[in-house]
Order: C-alpha cells, then sequence, then structure tokens
C-alpha cells in the first residue's frame, strides 16, 4: 500500500514537468490520467469504503475521494490534487504501529458513543462499532502476517492485547443476536476480495472476541452459516481460510461440544489439504485433551456428531499420503478419547440413545472389514445405546433394511461380558429374536426376488429355543462340565486305591533297578534338600509376618492416641459454647464418656495384645507340631523306599503266577 501511494506522489509531484510533453504529443496519448486513476483506486483502501458507511464523520473527505475517480486528462486536474496526495505517505511513515500497539490503544469511550448514537438500531450501530474498531489498525505495519499468530505463547493472543474496559465495554452493548450479526459482517469482509490485509486482521481479532464470549449457545441458523461456509471456503486464498479456521477454533474455550460440530462440519473437509491440515489436527488435540474428563462436555440439547465420528473412524484406519505419522497418531489419540467421552456422558447417552442407535445400527455390519480397534469403538458404543427398553422397536425397524446388522448384533450381545440394563434376561432376547425372525420371514414370502440377507438370518436362527447362549446358561453348563471331571478323577483315584499292591508289586519288579539308578539317588537328596529349605521359609516368614503385626500395632497406637485427643479437644471446644446447668451436665457426662473411652482403648490394646501373643504361641506350636509329623512322615516314606524288602512280595508273586499256570 506504501509502494502504491509512493508512485503516486511521484506522479502528481512533477505536474508541469509532464503536462508540457503532453500538449504537442497527439490526444491518444492519455498515459498520465489512466496511470493516475488507477494508483489511486490502490491507494484508497478498504478504510475509505468504511468511512463511506458513516457520513456525519468524513463529509470532509468526500469530495477529496470523489474527483480522482473522474476520468479527466488536463493537467489542471493534476494541479488540484496534490495536498491530498502530500499528506498519505507523510502519515502512514509518521504513525508505525505494531498489531499489539494498535490494540492497546483503542478508546473504549469512543465504541460507547458511538451505541448511544444509534443503540435503537442494532444493525446500524453493530456496523458503526465494526468499522470503527477497524479503522483503528491502518497505520499497523507489523503484527499481521501470521495468520494464526502460532508465534505468539499466549493462547489468547491478540484479545488479551485489547484493555480491559474495551472488553468490558463490547461485553455491555454485544448480546447473542448482536454477536451473531457482527460474527456474519465480519466473516463477510474477511472474504471480501478488495479487502486489505490491515481490515482483515481487525476483524479476525473481533471474531475471536465474538465466537469466545458467546452468552449461549447459538440456534441450528449458525450451523447452517457454517455450512455454506464449508462449501465455498476451498475458493478462496489460503491466507483468509487460515485466519477463519482459527477463529472458529476459539469456540472450544466456551462450548466444546460447538467447537466439536464446527470442526466436523468446517475443518474435517479440509483435513487431506497440506496447507491446513496441521492446523486442523491440532485443533482437534486441542478439543478432546481440553475436555478429556468434562462430565458435562455436551449440554443438555447438544448431540454427540456421531455420523461425523464414525467417518473419522474410518479415516484413521486408511493410509494417506497428506497425513504424517503424527497426525495420524494424534487423530488416533483424538478418536479414542471421543469414543470415551461418548460413554462416560451416561446423561446425554439416556437422552438421545434411541438416535444413536439409528445411526449405528447400519454401520455395525461394513461391507469393508474394519480393524478390531475401531470395530470394537462402535460395539461398545451401540451396545452403550441399550439402555432403554423402547430400542427394541427401533431395532426391529431397522431390521427391515439390514438384517446383517441384526446378525452382528445378537452375536456381540451372546458374546458381551457387561450387564446390559435393557436385555435384563434372556427371555427378553428370545422374545426379541422371535419377533426379527418374523419380519425376516413375512419380507421371504412376500418379495418375488430371493432376498439372501434374510434367508441368511432364518438359517443362522433356525428355532428360537436354541438362539440365546447368556451368561446364566454358560454359567451352568461350566458347573456340570466341572462336577463330570470331578467324577472322573474320583473314580480313578478309587481304582487305583483297590488295585493298590497289585500296583506297588508291579512296580517293584519294574522299577526294582531304576531305583538304585544315580539319577534316583540325586533326586531323593535333593527333595530331602527341598524339605529342609521349605522347613526354613516357612519359619522364616512367620517370624516376619509376627513382625509385620507387632511394628503395625505399635504405628497405630499414636495415630489413635491423637484421634482421642482430638475429639477430646473438639468436645472441650463444643462445651465452651454451652452455659447454665446444660454445661455442667455436658461436663460431667463428658468426665465419664472420657474415663470410659480411655479403659475401652486401654482395655482393647491389652486385649490385642493378647490375642496376638497367643497367636504367635499357637502358631509356633503349630509349626513345631507340623515339623515333627512331616519329619516323621518323611522318614518313614525313606525308609520304606530305602529299606524295601521285595523278597516276599516276589515269593507272592512267584506263588501267584505258578497258580496261574498250573490252572491253564
Amino acid at each position: 500500500m506504501r509502494n502504491n501511494d509512493a508512485n503516486w506522489t511521484t506522479v502528481a509531484g512533477k505536474p508541469k514537468g509532464k503536462a508540457a510533453p503532453s500538449s504537442t504529443k497527439p490526444s491518444g496519448i492519455p498515459v498520465m490520467p489512466k496511470a493516475e486513476i488507477k494508483t489511486i483506486k490502490l491507494s484508497d483502501s478498504a478504510f475509505s469504503s468504511m468511512k463511506s458507511r458513516l457520513p456525519e464523520e468524513n463529509d470532509e473527505n468526500q469530495p477529496g475521494e470523489i474527483k480522482p475517480q473522474k476520468p479527466v486528462v488536463a493537467a489542471a486536474s493534476i494541479e488540484k490534487s496534490p495536498p491530498m496526495k502530500t499528506n498519505k505517505p507523510n502519515k502512514s511513515s509518521s504513525n508505525a504501529l505494531s498489531l499489539k500497539q494498535a490494540l492497546q490503544n483503542i478508546s473504549a469511550d469512543k465504541i460507547k458513543e458511538l451505541y448511544q448514537s444509534s443503540k435503537d438500531n442494532s444493525s446500524l450501530w453493530v456496523e458503526k462499532v465494526c468499522y470503527w474498531f477497524i479503522e483503528q489498525f491502518k497505520d499497523v505495519t507489523s503484527g499481521f502476517n501470521d495468520p494464526t499468530f502460532s508465534k505468539e505463547d499466549n493462547q489468547d493472543y491478540p484479545l488479551n492485547a485489547l484493555p480491559t474496559s474495551v472488553k468490558e465495554n463490547l461485553k455491555e452493548i454485544f448480546d447473542t443476536q448482536a454477536k451473531l450479526k457482527g460474527i456474519t459482517l465480519c466473516r463477510t469482509a474477511i472474504l471480501n476480495p478488495n479487502a486489505d490485509v490491515h481490515g482483515i486482521v481487525g476483524y479476525q481479532v473481533l471474531l475471536q472476541y465474538f465466537l469466545r464470549n458467546l452468552h449461549e449457545r447459538p440456534n441450528d441458523s449458525f450451523l447452517d452459516d457454517v455450512d455454506d461456509l464449508s462449501t465455498s471456503i476451498k475458493r478462496y486464498p489460503s491466507d483468509k481460510v487460515l485466519r477463519l479456521l482459527w477463529a472458529y477454533s476459539q469456540v472450544q474455550y466456551q462450548y466444546p461440544g460447538l467447537a466439536l460440530d464446527i470442526w466436523f462440519r468446517l475443518m474435517f473437509p479440509l483435513i487431506e489439504n497440506r496447507t491446513y491440515n496441521q492446523l486442523i489436527v491440532e485443533n482437534l488435540s486441542q478439543i478432546t485433551t481440553r475436555h478429556a474428563k468434562h462430565k458435562k462436555f455436551l449440554q443438555a440439547n447438544e448431540t454427540f456428531p456421531l455420523e461425523s465420528h464414525i467417518k473419522l473412524i474410518d479415516f484413521v484406519d486408511q493410509p494417506n499420503p497428506a497425513l504424517t505419522r503424527d497426525m495420524r497418531t494424534s487423530l488416533s489419540k483424538s478418536a479414542t478419547i471421543l469414543a470415551d467421552l461418548f460413554l462416560n456422558n451416561t446423561k446425554n447417552l439416556a437422552q438421545y440413545s434411541r438416535y444413536y442407535f439409528q445411526v449405528l445400527f447400519p454401520v455395525l455390519h461394513a461391507d469393508k472389514q474394519r480393524p478390531s480397534k475401531s470395530q470394537s469403538y462402535i460395539d461398545r458404543m451401540i451396545v452403550a445405546c441399550l439402555t432403554d427398553k423402547s430400542i427394541h422397536k427401533i431395532w426391529l425397524s431397522c431390521h427391515q433394511k439390514d438384517p446383517q446388522s441384526s446378525l452382528d448384533l445378537l452375536s456381540l450381545l451372546h458374546t458381551n461380558e457387561t450387564t446390559i440394563s435393557g436385555l435384563s434376561s434372556s427371555k427378553e432376547l428370545r422374545t426379541i429374536v422371535q419377533q426379527l425372525r418374523t419380519i425376516s420371514t413375512e419380507i421371504v414370502d412376500n418379495e418375488e426376488n430371493d432376498n439372501v440377507e434374510h434367508r441368511e438370518f432364518l438359517s443362522a436362527y433356525s428355532k428360537n429355543d436354541a438362539v440365546v447362549v447368556n451368561k446364566c446358561k454358560a454359567n451352568s453348563q461350566f458347573k456340570i462340565s466341572s462336577v463330570l471331571k470331578l467324577l472322573v478323577l474320583l473314580y480313578v483315584s478309587f481304582t487305583i486305591y483297590q488295585n493298590w499292591l497289585w500296583l506297588t508289586v508291579a512296580a517293584d519288579y519294574l522299577l526294582e533297578d531304576y531305583m538304585k539308578h544315580p539319577t534316583a539317588v540325586v533326586i531323593k537328596e535333593r527333595l530331602s534338600n527341598a524339605c529342609i529349605e521349605t522347613r526354613k521359609l516357612a519359619l522364616l516368614s512367620l517370624k516376619h509376618g509376627e513382625e509385620f503385626l507387632r511394628s503395625t500395632m505399635a504405628n497405630i497406637e499414636p495415630y489413635a492416641i491423637q484421634y482421642g485427643q482430638y475429639i477430646q479437644k473438639q468436645w472441650n471446644h463444643l462445651l465452651k459454647h454451652i452455659e447454665g446447668p446444660i454445661y455442667d451436665k455436658s461436663a460431667e457426662i463428658a468426665e465419664q464418656i472420657q474415663k470410659l473411652s480411655i479403659i475401652i482403648f486401654n482395655q482393647s490394646v491389652h486385649y490385642l495384645k493378647l490375642l496376638f501373643d497367643w497367636s504367635s504361641y499357637y502358631t509356633a506350636n503349630l509349626t513345631y507340631l507340623a515339623e515333627i509329623y512331616i519329619t516323621q512322615a518323611y522318614e518313614i516314606v525313606h525308609d520304606k523306599v530305602a529299606n524295601f524288602d521285595a523278597k516276599e512280595l516276589r515269593e507272592k508273586f512267584d506263588q501267584f503266577r505258578m497258580r496261574v499256570i498250573k490252572s491253564v
């Protein structure tokens, strides 16, 4: 803009030197007037068009703005305009301001004055305030090149640079409807192809304020405007698109549910554009991480954008060269947090469960197989929707179009381990299956063409009695199988006990040589060592357990005493506020209670000590007795194994064999 002004003054600075040759040349060379008109149009910024909307403030400048637009060829017309041409470059060069300084210099009184001048006409004063606000940025020379202000550490910038009085006045005069009008005005002005960069930045600041300070959630017409903007935003320059995306992301600080809806409507369609996808991914990450544990993520009149969320889940699973690995990881994490927010918001889920079920049911059975992680999200969400028995009717109506989804949902319910409030018993699920079979049967019988999906459903659920396998039935089958295994084990044990003599004789006859093997001897030694180590470990464990219990009691005792003292202190504090006979009686009762509590505490400590002493004494005795019996049993077994005389059994076995031979 300054370069255009400099060129304009250069043309106008030498009017006499260029007027003479223009008279000698033919009339077909009107070069100077064309250059003058063209440069004046370029120097005429967006602020002059704003001034034309305010006739009472800019009456003096109107004649000066109309004159340069006339197609004057003579040199006299050039001589009329030097005062205005020389003022503009001097003004721009003397008032060099940064964006932050321009924001700090805005006057709150002027805003109130403009509001008071035409407060009866809301459209007029909104335009006046906005245009005057934008005019304060015409001398800004730095701070407007970054459309998203990414270099600033403070997330409130540039709004935090406004004086507090300006914010208070804006809050006082702008209600919700006025803010919506201001949002429309700022959005239209930013997308204006003739808008100046200084004015665009001013509109961006105003748009940030309006979207960040909405008094209440706007109506559906606001989202309709967002949809219209989403369809037309692609044909605008990237600088303006980035500014609008950044401005609309400010809604998350006041209404996270609305911000999520705006993200899916406005930003998600642009996620494959490499110019915007970094900002879009970061914005979704901010929305989810900022409100990850927020139970009131959605208000009472807001619904979760479930359809768009499913599209996001499917989009994350697909490879896309426009997204980096970090972006895909961030999107996947955000999708997981959104699924958790949907499941944890039980009030909203109970209120809109019927709508959510209608959305989730058709996508439960996808033509393309989803990854297990994404499919688990959808499974958990649709199971969470089965909170009301009224959903059964919706299920029956949806079954006509998507019987495959009914198959998947029934399979999911069979294997689901969580309790479902809408299906409290297997009888209800059998009833639903019977109704689904009736619908599929009617469709198959009435249609001329074969309905393959409904036939598959009927073939899978041919009998109502064999359909449901709920938890109770599964548990009963598990119990029956456990009892059968136990009976088989008892039968095998009894058989071994009955034939123990023959088994020992046969084992001795067959394993006589093996028992003397060096490996068997080593095994015996290791078993004896294991017995000794086990006994030492048991004694050590009992010792440590006793020490732990005693130390625990010793550590608890001072805390119990402090608690008693605290109660006594509070009781004394209470007695100070009681007067008269009640005080005397309460003092006596307090002393008695104190004495009684001390006696009870001392007796409890005494008996607890006795209890632990007795327990340690009997534990030691039981350990000693167990050691004796285990040692004796081990010695008997070891003696029987080491000094086992198999001659007698061998003779009996030989006699039995001879009898068998003789009988044969």
